[in-house]
């Protein structure tokens, strides 16, 4: 028996449910099948946001409604022959009307609690999973539904609530007893023992098939999604990212944690527990194999991949008065705990004078007022400082097995981060050995994954970011040599050269995914951005990438002294421009002073054609 589970871009549209019923009438013709099905692509936002408006008196929620109604139809009209429609719409449109009855009494009272809102956001679910029963069913008489409301059952909390596994197991055990060819059943939605709809927290229909697989003891649980299974990095943010053949669990828990939205961190335990064999699907391309999660880890790498939560802010207790004197950590603990605060990342101080922790941007005036509330004594003291958040922060975690006890890895992070001008906040490491976690701000996740990457990865090749200034007989001579070395340089140096900045005497071009040579003189040309080397110096300084360099192929003074500029912002600098080398000694020395301060290259050696400077 195996367990397929349909996330909401795989039930996004006629086109990618025709694939799922594929897939399925595949599967079931060699054994039987469960199919866990999310809401349709978008629709839980919308009811969020329906429950949202009609709490706040605003009738516009009825709009949000009609975009619901629209959506389903379509969906039904497109897939479902025409004499199985009516049963269809029949049974969509009686929930409909509940939902827009739930919605009016919000609406009503202008007041959403936890217990309504679960209610409404359950519909996403039932639509989608009984619009699936009634397409399969029209080619597939052997399928039965299983009302997830009905079956999985849950502990008193109506969002995010925690699993009755006991009552789960035996509702899932009657519903099987007459055994079954193809079930459908909603994901994400249950009950507590009164009945009442209760939810799995947001993702949560991978934690309703991973229930159903380890209870029923499947043979196999696969995860369907829109990606080739989980990736070395968000490839979002790293191009270069490729897909893990295999996987642990411990190393897929880890990196779900910290931000792979593949998967839903707490589907991955049950499976684990009960040896369930687990896989990462892509709908959209079925012959691909995706991640396989097994036990152990079968990766030679130390590190398996990277992930990154977005949205962080750090808190710093600190203060004198907390040297030597126990119990602050636990109240900080005990305090947030009360206020259901989820901290995400927690370093101390051996010297004990602070504790940091890191935590989501929605709950941080929650957090602050807690504490203060909790330290009110000690900070009117001045015993503890100021609780001052820091906020747009980002955690990037380096995940792996294989990291245990191998010296030399935080190392190489940090190493591969200062020498690209990643300033790193906080660090923390388990005693497992299996992550390094590390908060950067914001702005610099994109260069630190980057950077990353390419360290423990090095994908097949290391990108240089060119900024180039002057594009006449010298600087255009250059891009001519890039092109034509572009082959050559990947295959035999493992590099790639990128231009993404130009600069000449009337105009400033910029382009973040590289600009094309091929049409850089019409580009610049076209450009609406005047010549500036503070604005270009700005720019490259905002794109913030890695391994950036500057190079001058001007003859401009003005341009030379922007020189320390650069290299100050941590991009090198090289130039056919002898005015700097062949200007003052103090300006040559500050100049190779900041290279080294800052890890970055100063080359002027190029500059010998047109004239050797004195030294």
């Amino acid at each position: 028996m195996k367990v397929l589970k349909f996330g909401g871009t795989s039930v996004g549209s006629s086109d990618s449910l025709k694939i799922v019923k594929k897939i399925a009438l595949k599967s079931v013709k060699k054994e039987p099948i469960i199919l866990v099905v999310s809401a349709l692509s978008k629709v839980t936002n919308i009811l969020d946001r329906a429950a949202s408006k009609a709490s706040e008196g605003n009738d516009t929620y009825i709009n949000e409604i009609l975009i619901i109604e629209k959506k389903h139809l379509e969906i039904i009209r497109e897939l479902i022959p025409i004499e199985f429609q009516s049963g269809a719409i029949a049974e969509f449109k009686s929930s409909l009307n509940y939902l827009e009855d739930i919605l009016k009494g919000i609406f009503l009272v202008e007041e959403v609690t936890n217990k309504s809102k679960a209610l409404v956001l359950s519909f996403g679910e039932r639509f989608s999973s009984k619009i699936i029963t009634h397409y399969i069913k029209s080619s597939f008489d052997s399928v039965k539904y299983w009302d997830s409301s009905k079956i999985i059952s849950t502990k008193q909390e109506f969002i995010d609530a925690k699993l009755d596994k006991e009552n789960t197991e035996v509702n899932l055990k009657n519903a099987s007893a007459d055994g079954f060819d193809l079930v459908v059943m909603p994901g994400f939605i249950a009950s507590n023992s009164k009945g009442q709809i209760t939810t799995l927290g947001r993702g949560g229909s991978d934690f309703t098939a991973s229930i159903v697989a380890s209870i029923l003891k499947a043979d196999k649980l696969e995860i369907w999604t829109d990606v080739n299974g989980m990736l070395t990095a968000d490839p979002s943010i790293v191009k270069q990212a490729s897909t893990l053949k295999q996987i642990s669990f411990e190393e897929a828990m880890e990196l779900s944690h910290f931000g792979a939205k593949v998967l839903y961190p707490p589907s991955i335990q049950p499976a684990y527990n009960n040896n369930i064999s687990m896989s990462i699907r892509n709908t959209f391309d079925i012959d691909n194999p995706g991640t396989e999660i097994v036990k152990k880890s079968p990766n030679k790498t130390d590190i398996t991949g990277l992930s990154a939560i977005k949205g962080i802010v750090l808190i710093d207790i600190s203060g004198a008065g907390m040297v030597a004197i126990p119990g602050y950590a636990s109240r900080v603990f005990g305090s947030l705990s009360e206020k259901n605060v989820n901290i995400v990342l927690i370093t101390q101080a051996s010297s004990e004078h602070s504790i940091t922790i890191a935590i989501n941007k929605e709950d941080e005036n929650i957090a602050i007022m807690a504490l203060r509330d909790e330290f009110k004594a000690e900070l009117k003291s001045g015993n503890l400082k100021e609780l001052i958040p820091q906020k747009d922060m980002a955690i990037i975690a380096l995940v792996g097995e294989n990291m245990k006890s191998k010296g030399g890895l935080s190392g190489r992070a940090f190493s591969a981060m200062g020498n690209n001008g990643v300033n790193i906040i906080a660090i923390a490491q388990g005693s497992s050995e299996k992550n390094i976690s590390m908060v950067v701000s914001m702005d610099h996740l994109h260069k630190a994954m980057n950077v990353l990457h390419e360290e423990f990865f090095l994908s097949d090749y290391k990108k240089i970011h060119l900024y180039l200034a002057g594009v006449g007989n010298v600087g255009g001579s250059l891009i001519e040599q890039i092109k034509q070395q572009k082959e050559h340089l990947r295959k035999s140096q493992k590099v790639e050269l990128v231009v993404v900045g130009i600069i000449n005497s009337s105009k400033i071009l910029i382009n973040d995914e590289g600009i094309s040579l091929d049409t850089y003189k019409e580009d610049l040309k076209n450009s609406l951005e005047p010549s500036n080397i503070e604005t270009f110096l700005q720019e490259a300084k905002k794109l913030n990438k890695h391994n950036s360099v500057f190079v001058d192929n001007t003859s401009n003074e003005s341009i030379s002294k922007y020189y320390s500029k650069f290299l100050s912002a941590k991009i090198s600098v090289t130039c056919s421009n002898k005015i700097a080398a062949s200007s003052s000694y103090e300006q040559y020395k500050e100049l190779k002073y900041l290279s080294k301060e800052n890890r970055v290259s100063y080359l002027y050696e190029a500059n010998v054609g047109a004239g050797l400077p004195i030294i």
